[in-house]
């Protein structure tokens, strides 16, 4: 099944916003090695993954289409300032109150 150009949006817990542009979509494994407290290896996994990568003003386009706003954006998975040269945009949304 082609899915060109198809989008999609998923908000979980309404804070994670996820966009899917399958017209540039990106193609990639993650491998994760699990550790028990003694630090014995006890599982090995693969994650096969579809992404895409969008910019800051299309992100703005769907939360203001789903009602969502901006709270902060990081540049990273510890919570750093976003700069130009972050490696990524993680986004933290919030559902906005309609009055």
């Amino acid at each position: 099944m082609e899915r060109v150009g198809y989008r999609c949006l998923f908000i979980e817990d309404g804070i994670n916003l996820t966009c899917v542009d399958y017209s540039q979509e990106m193609l990639g494994t993650q491998f994760y090695e699990i550790y028990d407290r003694k630090n014995k290896l006890i599982d090995k996994r693969f994650l096969n993954m579809a992404f895409s990568l969008i910019s800051h003003d299309e992100i703005d386009e769907l939360c203001n289409e789903f009602n969502l706003a901006v709270r902060e954006i990081f540049g990273d998975y510890h919570f750093g300032n976003f700069s130009d040269n972050s490696q990524f945009m993680n986004y933290l949304l919030t559902k906005r109150v309609i009055v």
